[in-house]
C-alpha cells in the first residue's frame, strides 16, 4: 500500500515537472535596460520582444524599404502594428514600455526569453521625422552574464527629413506623426539633423551611439 502510495506521488510529481519542462529548460526571466546616450533626443516609448531559438523574425533590414509597422513607429513613435506583427509571429514575449526615454535616462523592462532566442527593440528618436532605434534578433547568450549592445540611429526612409515641426510629433514639435506621403525609399543609417528646417542642429544634432541595451538574467 504504501509502495503504491510513493507509486503515485512519484508520477505525480514526474508528470508536473515533465508539463514545465520548457520553462526550466529555457525559459528565464530578463531585466531589459535602455539608457539614452544623448543630451537633448527623446526616445518614444519602446517595445521589447524576445523570441524562442531559430525563430525567423525579421522588424527591418538595411536598404529595404520599411514595414508600415516600422514606419508608424518611426514617424510617430506608434508601436501597436508592430506588436500585432511580432504577436502574430508567436514571440515568447512582448512588452510595451509606457513611457518615453528622457536624454541621459534609463528605462527597465522585465520580460521573459530564452538563451539562443532573439531579443528585439523598436523606438523613436524624437524630433526627427523618422529616425529610429531597433534591435533585431540578437542572440541571448547563456550565463548570468550582462550582455550589452550599444544602438545606432537608423532613417525608415518612409518620410522625407523635412525637419520641419507641423511634420513631426512629440513635446519639441508637436506635429503630425505618421502618414502615407513618400520618403526616400529605404531604411539606411541615419544622417542627424542638419538644421535644414526648423530644427537646430545645435540643439538636436546626436551621435552614435544613441543607446545603451543591456539584458541580464534575473532567474
Amino acid at each position: 500500500m504504501i509502495r503504491k502510495k510513493m507509486g503515485i506521488l512519484l508520477g505525480t510529481i514526474l508528470a508536473v515537472l515533465v508539463a514545465n519542462a520548457p520553462a526550466f529548460a529555457n525559459g528565464f526571466k530578463y531585466q531589459v535596460t535602455i539608457t539614452n546616450l544623448t543630451h537633448n533626443i527623446i526616445l518614444t516609448p519602446p517595445l521589447v520582444a524576445t523570441t524562442r531559438f531559430n525563430q525567423d523574425v525579421s522588424i527591418m533590414e538595411l536598404g529595404q524599404p520599411a514595414s508600415e509597422a516600422l514606419a508608424k513607429v518611426a514617424e510617430g513613435g506608434n508601436t501597436a502594428d508592430l506588436e500585432n506583427y511580432l504577436s502574430n509571429m508567436g514571440v515568447e514575449s512582448i512588452v510595451a514600455h509606457p513611457d518615453p526615454i528622457l536624454p541621459g535616462q534609463p528605462a527597465v523592462i522585465e520580460i521573459d526569453g530564452r538563451v539562443r532566442g532573439g531579443l528585439y527593440l523598436a523606438t523613436m528618436l524624437l524630433p526627427t521625422n523618422d529616425g529610429f532605434l531597433a534591435l533585431n534578433g540578437e542572440i541571448i547568450k547563456g550565463g548570468f552574464g550582462p550582455q550589452t549592445f550599444y544602438l545606432t540611429a537608423y532613417d525608415a526612409g518612409s518620410e522625407f527629413n523635412s525637419e520641419v515641426c507641423a511634420e513631426i510629433p512629440g513635446p519639441q514639435c508637436g506635429g503630425e506623426g505618421f502618414n502615407e506621403d513618400p520618403g526616400e525609399g529605404v531604411i539606411v543609417p541615419h544622417p542627424g539633423i542638419h538644421a535644414e528646417g526648423e530644427l537646430s542642429a545645435a540643439e538636436y544634432q546626436f551621435g552614435n551611439p544613441v543607446a545603451k541595451v543591456t539584458i541580464q538574467r534575473m532567474r
